[in-house]
């Protein structure tokens, strides 16, 4: 098996464990089932799977994936899979009590501890004491050798997903704001043995910057603004040009721009009387004048008795109107 048909079985298992930690039970089953289809080396889909499969009762399944487990096991070198001969004793045993339990009808009780600790004891007392000892201090060493090497292991093969997956992004035409901020989250962390690291985080920042621009030129100041805001300060190395002045520009137009915005909303309400679905910013500035605000009323449950809050505040005006704003919107004018 190649390394990388390796690497994409360890993601289904942990993209399974998360499907099973969100209750969709089915997605996690589908590719448990995908990596015992391709004789997956180590535990974890067998085991998950029969565990399922008692869940839901479904013991002939269950029957299916330990036949597959062991199956699997006697086409292993030792060398590949130390506990191979404990483990396949362990499914022999369980595939054995689970025929049992379909062929007459009764439920199955597991005694895994007990049996596992007879079994140890008849293998045990059928060695002699040196090579029981030999034995004893290899199985040590191959537990520190494996202590040892998993974590590594693990850490780089993470690494080097994220590493992938950053490649990825930057390399797709992906339609998404976020993208070269996520792939330069992903580059930030990895070790200095991946050596483009660094100019691809230099690419990502710069794709951001160039989003920018491309909303500016588009006379969309807030957008541009959005895109700058979003690079982390430790990111403004790999660029040529001053962000944070940059933003400071930004920032002092896109006020302007608001505040242009606002001014005509102002001169704008200011013909019109209250309606309802109106901000209640604007509520003072209408052609029926200053309102008064008179009552406010907080609703901790809505008609139906279930728990929702909303916030009802009653004005009048100076010409004996009224209007009701409900969560800052008018909802009744009277």
């Amino acid at each position: 098996m190649k390394d990388t048909d390796f690497e994409v079985q360890l993601k289904r298992n942990l993209s399974a464990r998360e499907y099973e930690s969100k209750g969709d039970i089915e997605k996690a089953i589908k590719l448990y089932e995908k990596n015992i289809d391709e004789l997956f080396k180590g535990d974890t889909p067998y085991d998950r799977l029969t565990i399922i499969y008692r869940k839901k009762n479904m013991l002939i399944e269950e029957i299916r994936v330990l036949k597959s487990a062991i199956n699997m096991l006697e086409n292993v070198s030792k060398k590949e899979r130390l506990d191979k001969e404990l483990k396949l004793i362990k499914y022999r045993q369980r595939l054995e009590n689970v025929e049992r339990a379909v062929a007459e009808g009764y439920p199955v009780i597991e005694k895994w501890e007990i049996e596992k600790a007879e079994i140890e004891k008849s293998v045990i007392e059928k060695k002699s004491k040196k090579r029981l000892i030999a034995k004893r201090i290899i199985t040590i060493l191959a537990v520190v050798l494996i202590i040892s090497i998993v974590p590594i292991y693990k850490h780089y093969n993470r690494e080097y997903s994220y590493y992938m997956t950053a490649i990825q992004i930057l390399e797709n035409d992906i339609e998404d704001d976020k993208r070269y901020i996520t792939a330069y989250r992903f580059l930030e962390d990895l070790s200095p043995l991946f050596i483009k690291r660094k100019e691809y985080m230099k690419q990502a920042i710069q794709g951001q910057v160039n989003q920018s621009n491309e909303m500016y030129l588009k006379g969309d100041v807030g957008e541009a603004l959005y895109y700058l805001t979003n690079i982390p300060k430790d990111a403004y190395i790999y660029v040529d040009i001053d962000i944070k002045a940059r933003m400071e520009k930004l920032t002092k137009e896109d006020n302007e721009i608001r505040r242009l915005a606002f001014e005509k909303e102002k001169e704008y309400y200011r013909t019109k009387i209250p309606f309802i679905g109106m901000s209640a910013g604007f509520i003072d500035l209408t052609a029926w004048g200053t309102a008064t605000l008179i009552k406010t009323h907080v609703f901790t449950f809505n008609n139906a008795g279930r728990p929702e809050k909303h916030v009802t505040e009653y004005y009048r005006f100076k010409n004996g109107h009224f209007a009701s704003v409900k969560d800052r919107v008018v909802d009744y004018v009277h």
